[in-house]
């Protein structure tokens, strides 16, 4: 059997560039394929991986869309309304739900 792996070359880290680039491509080559999933849990909701939702979840999502800030790990993290889109729909739930006693993200 042969597998080929295709992906965009912005993905691939550049000479000189930071080892966490090199993370961050493996974590999404994973992510795409649903490896690691169940060893690696993830909280929807907590953007930044800190084991809370709150506020600054909130602004890492805002910089994620609006300012080509860092994807959420795993992405679905973010994806809070589980519409199967990382937008700003996530971002108006979210503070729903920190703000408004709004429903908590989807599961």
């Amino acid at each position: 059997h042969v597998v080929f792996l295709a992906f965009a070359f912005e993905g691939v880290p550049a000479s000189g560039a930071s080892p966490n680039n090199a993370y961050t491509l493996m974590r999404k080559i994973m992510d795409w394929f649903g490896l690691g999933r169940t060893s690696n849990p993830f909280l929807r909701g907590d953007l930044n991986g800190d084991g809370n939702i709150d506020v600054g979840d909130v602004v890492y999502l805002i910089n994620y869309l609006f300012k080509d800030g860092p994807a959420p790990v795993p992405l679905e993290a973010g994806n809070v309304n589980c519409d199967a889109v990382v937008d700003v729909g996530d971002v108006v739930y979210l503070i729903n739900y920190l703000f408004k006693n709004g429903d908590p993200p989807c599961e």
